[in-house]
């Protein structure tokens, strides 16, 4: 583990880096397209702040990335005491940014257009800003009720056809199946840059 691994306390007063106490082997980042963005690890208490600051709703960051803690397991063996810890991606916390409002009737509707039926047009975006890569047709959508940017995500990916959303923090892309497919000059090496293709 080269990178740096901070725990930031959730309203930023406290900000530790964590290195020290993370069993390496154990840290895993784990992103499954339009799924799953999420990291775990093992830490073991060397009595210091930040292994006191591994506590649900606090934040993991590493490599550009924030992460909020969602459970915290400790674990006492003899003389040792350990925490599991597992964080989902902050673009995740999208799901709170919602609308309270419903449309009766057919609507037709681009990913930009459900967008902003849930943020009132940027106004009530939560932080959370959003880039449409490609193109995208209308898609008719019956009684729009009460949903949040995380349904939003789901709506797209329902119905547009091969549609994906990536997460950069509170920034989130949504790309066409062509674009996201697009070659960009990238190449991936077994064992260098991944250790598993499937």
């Amino acid at each position: 583990m080269t990178e740096k691994i901070l725990v930031k306390e959730r309203t930023g007063k406290y900000e530790e880096l964590l290195n020290d106490c993370i069993e390496p082997e154990t840290f895993i980042v784990d992103w499954e397209m339009n799924t799953n963005y999420e990291l775990s690890f093992t830490a073991f208490d060397d009595h210091s702040l930040a292994f006191s600051l591994l506590t649900n709703e606090n934040h993991i960051l590493t490599d550009g990335q924030e992460f909020v803690i969602k459970t915290s397991e400790p674990t006492l063996s003899g003389s040792t005491h350990t925490i599991d810890v597992k964080a989902t991606h902050i673009g995740y916390e999208c799901t709170y940014v919602r609308t309270n409002e419903s449309m009766d009737g057919s609507f037709g509707f681009t990913p930009k257009g459900l967008f902003d039926y849930v943020t009132k047009n940027g106004q009530n975006a939560g932080g959370f800003t959003y880039e449409i890569h490609g193109d995208f047709q209308p898609v008719q959508f019956d009684n729009m009720g009460k949903c949040s940017l995380k349904d939003v995500l789901s709506k797209i990916t329902d119905s547009w056809k091969g549609s994906v959303y990536t997460f950069d923090n509170r920034h989130i892309d949504i790309w066409s199946e062509s674009e996201f497919k697009k070659d960009n000059g990238r190449v991936i090496h077994y064992y260098h840059d991944t250790s598993d293709v499937s």
